[in-house]
């Protein structure tokens, strides 16, 4: 009778171990998906940003490198295994119908030599194959030394609205080099460390975005 009063009381514990388990689990999961499909959040009105760190940028050519530079605030500087002009490229994602009012780059450069060093904001079309630009391939201007960051903004003028149908909206960056007429790699004394992208919210309230 002991034994089996022992045995009983065993299966009861273990039972209400793997009951309590499962309710902890299955709570986890309500509240892991209620997050994930919560409803619209409330954003206010004026001007929002997103901001980038220069290692959030890729190269559009799969044979050149972005090379992190620290302590610089996330910056990087440009290397290709073949010389010749380059672009490196950050995806934007942003609410359909917000409008964008101003793009800002933070640069660092200090390179002796004539630079391109060029940066743009467009976006691409692909049902026609098209590249649009809201902000043209522009020289931002050289640093005093290699310490110092640049703060370049570009006021995009008529603000460029957002249609997810139909364009790609990119951030983009030319980093080469021109001494004597010939394109060389970048150096560490032309850094990319970042951009800010400026844009209003189409409403009073629109799904959260993760980036």
């Amino acid at each position: 009778m002991r034994r089996w009063l022992a045995t009983t009381m065993t299966v009861l514990v273990v039972t209400l171990i793997m009951a309590a388990t499962f309710a902890h689990e299955a709570g986890a999961w309500v509240a892991q998906n209620s997050a994930a499909n919560a409803p619209a959040q409330p954003v206010s009105p004026g001007t929002h940003y997103l901001t980038f760190r220069g290692a959030d940028f890729h190269p559009v050519n799969t044979n050149d490198q972005l090379l992190f530079a620290p302590n610089t605030g996330g910056g990087v500087w440009y290397h290709d295994s073949l010389q010749g002009e380059s672009y490196a490229e950050a995806g934007l994602d942003l609410p359909d119908g917000a409008t964008v009012t101003g793009v800002t780059f933070f640069v660092r450069d200090c390179e002796d030599a004539t630079a391109i060093n060029q940066v743009y904001f467009g976006a691409y079309r692909p049902s026609t194959g098209s590249f649009a630009y809201f902000v043209s391939p522009a020289d931002p201007p050289q640093a005093a030394d290699c310490s110092q960051t640049v703060t370049v903004p570009y006021p995009v003028n008529p603000p460029a609205t957002v249609d997810n149908s139909q364009q790609r909206y990119v951030l983009g960056y030319v980093p080469n080099v021109i001494y004597a007429g010939t394109i060389y790699n970048s150096s560490i004394k032309q850094l990319l460390v970042g951009a800010r992208v400026a844009y209003q919210a189409p409403g009073a309230f629109l799904p959260s975005i993760k980036r």
